[in-house]
């Protein structure tokens, strides 16, 4: 048997994961922790999962999107940041944040994402950043530590970081 120690994999111990993928198989049903799926293959099989035909969730998500964009804005009152955890390939975020360009409300001038998979999270900031005047932070973590890692990087008002 082939042991691994202190490796990694999607910011894990190899330990850690050993003892998850235990834990959840042990669980009704059975499961496995989707951190342990999301490399750069997992991520795109996934990507290609969202637009088969009988998956419609994607397609639900983009309408209620494409429907609320502009409500979403004004409920959250023109936020200055948004964190987006699991930011996926960054689709429904660019749909969130509108055409490039003109655009009535104002943009947040910081996005940070959160994803397990390094490939994702560099394809979903160039993606968002691209032709917009905003800085994109990139969290490579589970949800919990990512959120964290932006939490703890926020700016109290009135002062300014560079990026």
């Amino acid at each position: 048997m082939t042991r691994l120690v202190g490796a990694e994999l999607n910011g894990a111990t190899a330990a850690s994961l050993v003892a998850d993928v235990r834990y959840y198989l042990t669980q009704s049903p059975r499961q496995l922790p989707s951190r342990a799926l999301y490399d750069a293959l997992g991520s795109s099989l996934f990507d290609a999962i969202c637009h088969l035909p009988w998956y419609p969730v994607t397609r639900a998500e983009r309408r209620l999107i494409d429907a609320h964009r502009t409500a979403i804005f004004a409920a959250a009152a023109h936020p200055d940041r948004l964190v987006e955890l699991g930011c996926g390939n960054g689709d429904k975020l660019n749909l969130l944040l509108g055409p490039r360009g003109a655009r009535a409300e104002p943009l947040p001038r910081r996005i940070d994402l959160v994803d397990v998979s390094a490939s994702v999270l560099a394809s979903a900031a160039r993606s968002v950043g691209d032709d917009r005047d905003l800085v994109v932070v990139t969290h490579e973590a589970q949800y919990e530590d990512g959120l964290r890692r932006a939490a703890d990087s926020r700016v109290p008002s009135g002062l300014t970081k560079s990026m």
